[in-house]
């Protein structure tokens, strides 16, 4: 007798890592790229969100002190097919692990991408995960 596994997130009882992978950080680009890489064929680029309601943030400051790059939310929408600037975390004077809460509004998929150049500390790690709640 097979057993029904459902692969897709639905409405979630607990916010879910959008890597996949719990106590996984995601990948933050560098200053002025643009996420690309979507097709309609591949899916590629960013990370999925599964049209959840809220995307919860942590920013872990924790080798380099209070990170100086604030990190970019970048949105994507199947229906236009062109990644938008959505959102702004600032990170300025952040010194403990801190955690923001943004309503995405059914984006159907999020990138990250640091605000300044080569000035200043990026945070060492950055984690997301996606709730309906």
């Amino acid at each position: 007798m097979s057993t029904h596994r459902y692969n897709s997130w639905g409405r979630t009882r607990r916010p879910k890592n959008i890597t996949g992978k719990d106590g996984t950080g995601v990948t933050v680009l560098a200053h002025n790229a643009t996420p690309s890489g979507i097709t309609a064929t591949d899916g590629s680029g960013g990370y999925v969100t599964e049209n959840q309601r809220y995307l919860h943030i942590t920013v872990d400051p924790s080798s380099n002190g209070a990170p100086d790059q604030d990190i970019e939310i970048w949105a994507y929408h199947h229906a236009t097919a062109v990644w938008s600037y959505f959102s702004i975390i600032n990170c300025e004077a952040i010194t403990v692990p801190t955690s923001f809460i943004i309503e995405i509004y059914g984006i159907d998929r999020v990138a990250f991408v640091r605000d300044t150049g080569a000035w200043g500390d990026a945070p060492d790690a950055v984690y997301a995960s996606c709730s309906t709640f």
